[in-house]
């Protein structure tokens, strides 16, 4: 039989050890009669000379993993032996292992992944990207899915116990009894000075642009546009404070949603921390007048240091102009809205034009043909229930290429000069509007040069912001 290198090796370290183990063994038994300081000596040498048998040499081996040295002990005398267990004590090694070196596979792994993934048209977010910029995405994510989560709370309450089903029931019928139709804002400047709503701006990042100073001791009327898919601008800019405090102080600026917002479960209760109002004609003549009310009032403070005026902010096109929200267009929904101008006109507040360069840049937006299952189906959602639901996309969480959360892209918030509609009313000889009804051809001259502010603000601002990827002209489409 031929015997293999390794083979041949093991048996020869065997034989070895029995050659030195039969002589040790021999000489601690004949050495048993002696005195006892000699037994206590031999004792102790023999105790060591037996730490090296095969079985400690196996322990020695699986202790440190193959890096045991064998000694041939055949030619040895016994206090050569015993000088020689030193030799043998195994080595103590360390245990602990740093992380970047446990890291480093699993990053090779994941940018193979990557690159894999990126040939298909899938970009993967990198590992080294930082902790700020992880809770941005995150507050965004929860604000985009507040609707979801906060109705999964709802129905979480309702399952859980019989006490708290019954209080969901009376919650229920509170907000749908309950009127936030005419009612003044109710906002907490805790809730809108949060530092979350830091963390919100600076994802995109949001700012604005004031083109003319305005008076906090004023009421006005801020038309918004466009409307984009979610509105991020008019919802960082007006509805928390971490760009009034900078750019707006001391302005009490109530931005306007949908009444049917109002009835959804733990929604409501958001978007009334945040102080968002009915967009109803009542609401927002209620939200204007209220300076002039409460300032009557003898020692009326401001609260929060803010002045004594009273403004709201409408999203003009409103849902309709979410389907034309293309990415580097500027296509707003506005030939028809006349709704706005006569509440300006009938409360004596001004017009101030707002323009949001980049909203519509947030998502992608596949167009839906004219007649089509899309079209129709996405016009019947908006004439049923206020708003309807665009074919969009953005990107994820974890990756770049598709999903719910908007991109990362600029927003710049360009607040314009205010149109007088009292002072265009004397202009034309008019009777003055406020307190009355205010007819439709009053309302379309004063729409007339709104327009013409709105043009002009988007040629100028266009160029300035390094938006050269827009269209040069601002459309009206409907």
């Amino acid at each position: 039989m031929v015997m293999t290198r390794g083979k041949l090796a093991a048996t020869t370290q065997r034989s070895d050890l029995r050659a030195v183990s039969e002589p040790i063994l021999t000489r601690r038994g004949s050495q048993s009669s002696s005195s006892s300081s000699s037994s206590s000596s031999s004792s102790d040498e023999d105790q060591v000379t037996l730490n090296n048998t095969p079985i400690e040499h196996r322990r020695l081996r699986h202790r440190q993993k193959g890096h045991v040295h064998f000694t041939s002990y055949t030619s040895q005398s016994s206090s050569d032996i015993s000088s020689s267990t030193t030799a043998c004590t195994p080595t103590k090694f360390s245990s602990t292992i740093s992380l970047s070196t446990l890291a480093q596979p699993i990053i090779a792994s994941y940018d193979t992944l990557r690159s894999y993934a990126s040939n298909r048209g899938i970009h993967l977010a990198p590992l080294n990207i930082p902790l700020e910029r992880r809770l941005q995405t995150l507050c965004v994510l929860v604000w985009g899915t507040q609707l979801f989560w906060t109705q999964l709370f709802f129905w979480f309450l309702l399952y859980i116990s019989w006490v708290t089903r019954v209080l969901c029931i009376l919650y229920l019928g509170y907000i749908f009894l309950a009127k936030t139709e005419g009612k003044a804002p109710t906002g907490s400047h805790w809730w809108r000075s949060l530092g979350f709503w830091d963390y919100f701006r600076d994802y995109f990042p949001i700012e604005m642009k004031i083109e003319e100073p305005l008076d906090p001791d004023k009421s006005y009327l801020f038309g918004s546009h466009p409307h984009g898919i979610l509105s991020f601008g008019v919802c960082c800019n007006f509805g928390t404070e971490t760009n009034m405090q900078r750019y707006l102080p001391r302005m009490r600026i109530a931005p306007g949603t949908l009444e049917t917002n109002f009835r959804v479960p733990f929604l409501r209760e958001l978007l009334l921390l945040s102080g968002f109002v009915s967009v109803s004609r009542q609401s927002a003549l209620r939200v204007l007048t209220a300076s002039k009310r409460q300032s009557s009032k003898e020692g009326y403070p401001p609260a929060n240091g803010k002045g004594h005026g009273r403004s709201i902010v409408l999203v003009v096109g409103g849902a309709k102009e979410s389907l034309w929200a293309y990415p580097n267009s500027m296509k707003l929904v506005l030939k028809k809205r006349l709704g706005f101008i006569k509440i300006a006109m009938e409360a004596g507040v001004p017009l101030v034009p707002v323009l949001h360069f980049g909203e519509n840049d947030l998502y992608d937006q596949a167009p839906a043909k004219p007649g089509s299952l899309t079209d129709k189906f996405q016009h019947l959602l908006r004439n049923t229930v206020g708003f309807t639901v665009p074919v969009f996309w953005g990107r994820g969480v974890f990756q770049y290429s598709f999903g719910l959360m908007p991109n990362r892209r600029r927003i710049t918030t360009v607040v314009g000069t205010p149109v007088d509609t009292q002072a265009f009313t004397a202009a034309k000889g008019w009777e003055s509007a406020v307190g009355r009804r205010v007819s439709d051809e009053e309302a379309r001259q004063v729409q007339d040069v709104y327009i013409d502010k709105l043009r002009e603000m988007y040629r100028k601002w266009r160029e300035e912001l390094g938006y050269w990827d827009m269209e040069e002209e601002l459309c009206i489409v409907e």
